[in-house]
């Protein structure tokens, strides 16, 4: 299953989506947002567009979507879904909030947090 492209929403949206669909996303997505460094919330407003893509000297060449808009990487997909499903192998039914706070973990230290 595709996540939608191109949509304002919130992070806590897309966790429970994502969430209740685990089996079925596809990760080949990248969260984007405004400002990468403002600490993540459930009620951050990110969006869901394509990976970039390299050009010829290696730099990472952006969607047009998130260059026309000024959005900054904040997550790729494959991780995310990785945080979340590890997060789901530890914890019943976990709250958004512990599944952002697993993902904020997971972006500085490169690490799953042991719920």
């Amino acid at each position: 299953m595709k996540i939608a492209r191109r949509h304002k929403i919130e992070l806590s949206e897309l966790i429970l989506f994502c969430r209740e669909n685990i089996g079925q996303i596809e990760d080949d997505f990248c969260l984007y947002c405004q400002d990468s460094d403002v600490p993540l919330s459930q009620g951050m407003w990110i969006y869901v567009e394509e990976y970039p893509v390299g050009d010829d000297a290696g730099n990472d060449v952006f969607p047009d979507f998130v260059v026309k808009n000024e959005l900054e990487l904040l997550y790729y997909g494959e991780q995310f879904v990785d945080v979340l499903n590890n997060v789901l192998m530890q914890a019943i039914d976990p709250g958004c909030g512990l599944i952002v706070e697993a993902l904020d973990y997971y972006m500085n230290n490169d690490d799953f947090m042991v719920i």
